[in-house]
């Protein structure tokens, strides 16, 4: 999702972007899944889940409110590493 976040990053995220700790947990971990399903179609890996109609309506119902958090967080990424 982010890169490599470390908890004194991840505390900074969840500050700044008023989403709380749990929730960022859960847009990383439907990330993970998310490229976990890409990886398995681009490059042959086997997925940790099986790819198939139930994951990809799961996936797609958590993209609504995934994905404009996640561009919130990678702009607040990206102001933190202007900082630095």
């Amino acid at each position: 999702m982010i890169g490599i976040v470390t908890a004194d990053s991840f505390d900074e995220i969840a500050k700044k972007s008023d989403i709380p700790p749990n929730e960022l947990e859960n847009i990383l971990v439907w990330s993970d899944i998310l490229r976990d399903a890409r990886n398995a179609i681009h490059f042959g890996v086997k997925p940790a889940f099986p790819n198939n109609y139930e994951k990809t309506a799961t996936m797609l119902l958590g993209a609504s409110k995934n994905i404009p958090k996640i561009y919130h967080i990678k702009n607040i990424c990206d102001e933190i590493s202007a900082v630095s």
